[in-house]
Order: structure tokens, then C-alpha cells, then sequence
């Protein structure tokens, strides 16, 4: 419940906004989906063209920056989650933030 309302930014039952309490309720949740999110391969050819169409995996060609990062040669280490204290970030990002780096 707590991650629909950080997805949708409709205020659970009983509650009259999106908060704090509702993104630490949604920590767990949350933390999971960003982190298979920036874990999606790059589903870029090796020839770095875009195949018309889709893939088998996905159906879709997907390249965020996770999968530009991944693709540059940096490293996912982990989630962050509220680890931007802007809630305008928070609304954008559901409060997660993913960290890579660059060996």
C-alpha cells in the first residue's frame, strides 16, 4: 500500500498527503524495485545500434542511466533511499537514488 502511494502520489486511506511516514513504509518495497530497475541490462546491440523492435527479454529497448552508466563501465553498488533530503527528488524518484562507481 505504502509503495502505490509513493508510485501514484495518492495519499494512502486515512491520510491526507504523501509523507514521510508513507516513504518509510515504502522503504523496503521501494529499495527492491530501484534496484531491479538499475539492474536491467543494457539491451543495446553490440554494435550500439537500436534494434527495430523489441527484445526478447523486455519487449522494449530500455536504456536509462543506469543501463548508460552500466554501459560506461561503472559498477552498481547499492540503493540509497532518502538519501537526497529535496522531497521534490523524492516525488521524481520515490525516494531512492542508485549508487555506482566508476573503477
Amino acid at each position: 500500500e505504502a509503495v502505490q502511494a509513493v508510485a501514484t502520489q495518492v495519499p494512502r486511506e486515512g491520510h491526507s498527503m504523501v509523507g514521510v511516514g508513507t516513504y518509510t513504509d515504502a522503504r523496503v518495497g521501494w529499495t527492491k524495485l530501484a534496484k531491479e530497475y538499475a539492474s536491467i541490462p543494457n539491451l543495446r546491440k553490440k554494435d550500439d545500434s537500436l534494434e527495430e523492435g523489441k527484445s526478447e527479454s523486455h519487449g522494449l529497448i530500455i536504456e536509462g542511466e543506469p543501463q548508460l552508466f552500466q554501459r560506461l563501465g561503472a559498477t552498481l553498488i547499492g540503493i540509497e533511499y532518502i538519501g537526497e533530503e529535496n522531497p521534490r527528488y523524492w516525488i521524481e524518484s520515490g525516494g531512492a537514488m542508485a549508487r555506482f562507481f566508476f573503477l
